[in-house]
């Protein structure tokens, strides 16, 4: 199955959107929000979507489930340490 949804770019300034299967979206969402159980799961989307949304424009997308992945983690990671610290 091959679904697609439509991000569109968010503080671009190219108003074109971008189609990001939806399996990516939901795959990388699931892989985090068990890495993170703590985290509520509509932050992880959040971030998971404003990821994907920053490479709107890019040429190639074969790597991006993993640099929004990484992305998202690291964001999650400092959103964890800040609340332990607190």
């Amino acid at each position: 199955m091959n679904s697609r949804v439509t991000v569109q770019a968010g503080d671009r300034r190219s108003s074109a959107a971008s189609p990001v299967r939806s399996d990516h979206v939901a795959a990388t969402e699931a892989a985090l929000a068990e890495r993170y159980p703590d985290v509520p799961r509509a932050l992880v989307h959040a971030l998971v979507l404003d990821a994907y949304r920053s490479f709107a424009d890019a040429r190639i997308r074969d790597f991006l489930p993993l640099l929004v992945w990484r992305i998202v983690r690291d964001r999650l990671a400092a959103v964890r340490q800040d609340s332990e610290g607190a």
